[in-house]
C-alpha cells in the first residue's frame, strides 16, 4: 500500500476517524493501540513475514532500554546496536560480501527479499536506546508507545527518520487535531503527491530509457537525462517525505522536515544540511560525533567527515556504485572544507546563481554513478555526453515529452513560490487558509488529475 495508490484513501479515512474519536475522548491507550494495529497492517500489506524483523528489532531495543534504565552499561548498548543491525546487514549486504568480496557465488543469495524500510525503522529504533544511554531520554516509555514509534505507518517505509526524544512525547500525549492541521497536512500531502506522480513518475519513463542504453542516444539526450534524474530523485524522495509529514500532521503529529530546498544551496555544506536531513543528522549525531567530530586532530577530523559520506553510500545499498558515490562526495566535501569555500557567502546574485549551478552539476554527475547498475554504465553515460549532439530524444511521443516539460516548469515555479514562502505549506504553523494556499490546493488537484502518471515505486523503497 503506497501513499499514491487509491487503496490508501479508505485506509487513512478509517485511521483518521478512529484517531479523532479516541483522541477527542482522551482514550490515548486505545488510540495508540489502534494506530499500532493500523501500522502493522500497513506494513504487512507488503509481506506478513516482514513483520517478524520489525517486531524483533522493536523487542530487542525495548528490552535493552529496560536494562539501561536500571544501569547504564556500554556492553548493553553495543550489543543492541549489533543485534539491531544484524538483520539489515544480513538482508542487504550478505550477497554483496560473499559474491564481490569473498568471490563465493550461489544463486539463492541473490533471491533474498529485503524487508521494506528496514534501513529506516532500524535507525529510528536505535535512537531510543542510544539516547537513553547518553541520558538524552530520562523517562521510560511503554512498550505500546515504543512499538508505535518504531512502526508509525507514515514514516516506516522511507522516513523521515524520527528521533525518539522528539516523537515519543507526542505519542504519549493528546494531540491537537483541528481543521487548520487537517487542511495544512492535506496541502503538504498534495504538494508531495504532485512532485511524485506529475514530475518524478513522468521523468522516470524518460530517464529509465536513456540510462538503460546510453550509447543508443545522442550526447544532448544523455545530458538531459542526467539533469532530469537529479530532479526526479528529489521530487520522488521529497515527495514521499512531504506526504508522510502531511499524513502525520493530519493526525495531529509533527514530523520534522526532511528536505529544505537543497537546490537553492550555494555550497556542499549547505546542500547536505538540506538534503535527506533526517539521515544526515542521524549520521552526524550517532556516528560523526561518536568518532570525535571536529574535536580531534585535523587529519582525524577529515577522516570522520569522509567516514560519514562513505557509510552513507554503503547505507544506500550493497553495490560499488553506492560506495563510489559516497567516496566522491567525501572527496568533494573535503576539498570544500580544506579550501574553506563553503564558509564564504556569495556577494552577488550572479555569484550565488553560478555557485548554485555548480553544486547542481556536481550533484548530477555523482547521481549518474548512484543511478547506474554498474560503474562501467556510469562512465559510458558520462562519456556519451561528450559524443556528437543531434536530434533530442522525446520519449514515446512528442506529446508526452511536452507534458514532461510543462510539468517540470510548473514544479520550478511552485518550488520557488514555496521557497519564498508565498505558498506557506512547509511549516506546521503556516496559515492554510490564505488565498495563495487555497489557490495552490485547487491547482495541485487539477495538475494531479490531468498530468499525473502513477505506477512507479518510490526510489528509496529499495534502501
Amino acid at each position: 500500500m503506497l501513499f499514491n495508490e487509491l487503496t490508501f484513501a479508505p485506509f487513512f479515512l478509517v485511521v483518521f476517524l478512529l484517531c479523532y474519536i479516541t483522541n477527542r475522548f482522551n482514550q490515548l491507550k486505545l488510540r495508540n493501540t489502534l494506530l499500532l494495529i493500523a501500522s502493522y497492517y500497513f506494513y504487512a500489506y507488503f509481506s506478513v513475514t516482514f513483520l517478524i524483523t520489525l517486531v524483533g528489532v522493536t523487542l530487542i531495543n525495548y528490552l535493552a532500554s529496560v536494562m539501561l534504565f536500571k544501569q547504564k552499561r556500554k556492553w548493553v548498548v553495543s550489543s543492541v546496536v549489533f543485534l539491531s543491525l544484524l538483520p539489515l546487514i544480513g538482508y542487504k549486504y550478505t550477497s554483496f560480501l560473499l559474491e564481490h568480496i569473498l568471490m563465493i557465488h550461489h544463486a539463492e543469495w541473490s533471491h533474498w527479499v529485503m524487508p521494506v524500510g528496514i534501513s529506516f525503522f532500524t535507525f529510528q529504533a536505535l535512537t531510543y536506546t542510544i539516547d537513553i544511554y547518553r541520558d538524552k531520554i530520562t523517562e521510560r516509555s511503554s512498550l505500546l508507545d515504543y512499538a508505535l514509534f518504531v512502526s508509525f505507518f507514515p514514516t516506516i517505509l522511507s522516513g523521515p527518520i524520527a528521533r525518539a526524544r522528539y516523537l515519543l512525547p507526542q505519542l504519549s500525549a493528546k494531540t491537537n487535531m483541528n481543521h487548520a492541521g487537517l487542511t495544512s497536512g492535506f496541502q503538504l500531502f498534495l504538494w508531495g503527491l504532485f512532485k511524485k506522480i506529475v514530475i518524478a513518475d513522468r521523468m522516470n519513463v524518460y530517464t529509465g530509457s536513456v540510462f538503460s542504453t546510453p550509447d543508443f542516444y545522442t550526447g544532448n539526450t544523455n545530458l538531459l537525462a542526467i539533469a532530469l534524474y537529479s530532479i526526479q530523485l528529489y521530487c520522488d524522495f521529497s515527495g514521499y517525505s512531504d506526504m508522510a509529514i502531511g499524513v502525520a500532521r493530519m493526525l495531529g503529529f509533527k514530523i520534522r522536515a526532511n528536505f529544505l530546498f537543497p537546490f537553492f544551496s550555494t555550497s556542499l555544506r549547505s546542500f547536505w544540511r538540506k538534503w535527506h536531513i533526517s539521515l544526515t543528522s542521524w549520521f552526524t549525531e550517532y556516528l560523526y560525533i561518536a568518532c570525535g567530530g571536529s574535536r580531534v586532530s585535523k587529519w582525524r577530523w577529515y577522516f570522520n567527515l569522509a567516514l560519514v559520506f562513505i557509510v552513507s553510500g554503503i547505507w544506500h545499498g550493497a553495490a560499488w556504485t553506492y560506495i563510489v558515490w559516497g567516496v566522491l562526495h567525501a572527496a568533494l566535501y573535503l576539498i570544500e572544507v580544506i579550501t574553506k569555500q563553503g564558509q564564504v557567502e556569495p556577494k552577488t546574485k550572479i555569484e550565488a546563481t553560478m555557485r548554485g549551478l555548480l553544486i547542481f552539476i556536481l550533484w548530477a554527475i555523482t547521481l549518474t554513478v548512484f543511478r547506474a547498475e554498474a560503474l562501467t554504465d556510469a562512465w559510458t553515460m558520462l562519456a556519451h555526453v561528450l559524443s556528437p549532439w543531434g536530434i533530442l530524444y522525446t520519449g514515446a511521443s512528442l506529446m508526452s515529452f511536452t507534458l514532461l516539460l510543462c510539468g517540470t516548469l510548473l514544479f520550478v515555479v511552485a518550488e520557488v513560490l514555496v521557497y519564498r514562502n508565498k505558498i506557506a505549506i512547509v511549516e506546521d504553523y503556516s496559515n492554510p487558509y490564505s488565498t495563495m494556499n487555497l489557490t495552490f490546493m485547487v491547482l495541485a488537484v487539477l495538475a494531479i488529475s490531468l498530468l499525473g502518471q502513477s505506477g512507479a515505486q518510490f526510489v528509496y523503497f529499495k534502501f
